[in-house]
């Protein structure tokens, strides 16, 4: 079995992609700025953004495989800081890949988000749709994409970018999102808040275990493609 390094597992998604993949017997190892006390895997405390300790690890460790998930992910505070989005979430990309490349992983597999894509005539969006970030949230989104982009060209590394449409399920404790936010108010016996400009939204949503399933089938089999948009292709109205 394989050696997985998986930045972020402490998060919501990052938690069970670790999970699924420990099940089936991988050695698991977690990098995160705060670590997870019930964690049953090795893990890290490494900011994402410091390539030499990130290069340190996946090299003495022997990693074949990382799959990339820590970042600022609540656009709200990207909004507010938005340098920090663009360090976070673009140069820790580069880092995650430039020590990837200097352990000689055998893939990388990097968690960006549909969000890159910002407005769209044409729904579904294919992978090959032109970038379009219209927040600081969604370029530095694009910042990662585009070092992605890079590495697999300039160094011809294993690099699968996986851009998921809105993600949803147990472990998302971020009531800035939707349905979080929905269930909270419906537990406290409150109606649904509805922001007036999302009444005739819709958007797509897709349960976290199986992005995690996905991610793991990418990470550990041989893939045709480079990019891979993940959406049930069902919308919802809200």
């Amino acid at each position: 079995m394989s050696n997985v390094l998986i930045t972020g597992h402490s998060g919501f998604i990052g938690g069970h992609v670790a999970d699924y993949f420990a099940e089936r017997g991988h050695v698991v190892l977690g990098i995160s700025r705060a670590l997870n006390p019930d964690c049953t895997y090795r893990q890290y405390g490494l900011d994402i953004t410091d390539c030499k300790a990130l290069s340190r690890l996946a090299s003495e460790k022997c990693i074949d495989i990382i799959v990339h998930l820590a970042g600022k992910a609540i656009i709200a505070d990207c909004d507010k800081a938005s340098f920090d989005a663009f360090m976070v979430n673009g140069m820790g990309m580069a880092a995650v890949l430039e020590a990837g490349r200097y352990a000689n992983v055998k893939k990388v597999v990097a968690i960006e988000t549909d969000k890159v894509y910002g407005l769209q005539d044409k729904i579904p969006t294919n992978e090959d749709a032109i970038l379009n970030p219209r927040s600081p949230y969604e370029f530095s989104k694009v910042l990662a994409a585009t070092f992605c982009e890079y590495y697999r060209s300039q160094y011809e590394m294993n690099v699968v970018s996986v851009r998921p449409a809105n993600v949803f399920g147990p472990g998302d404790h971020s009531f800035t999102r939707i349905i979080p936010a929905a269930m909270r108010a419906i537990a406290e016996g409150r109606g649904i808040p509805v922001q007036e400009h999302a009444v005739s939204m819709r958007r797509d949503f897709i349960y976290v275990s199986d992005v995690a399933q996905m991610i793991y089938t990418l990470a550990t089999e041989p893939t045709a493609h480079s990019i891979y948009n993940l959406s049930p292709n069902a919308s919802m109205m809200i």
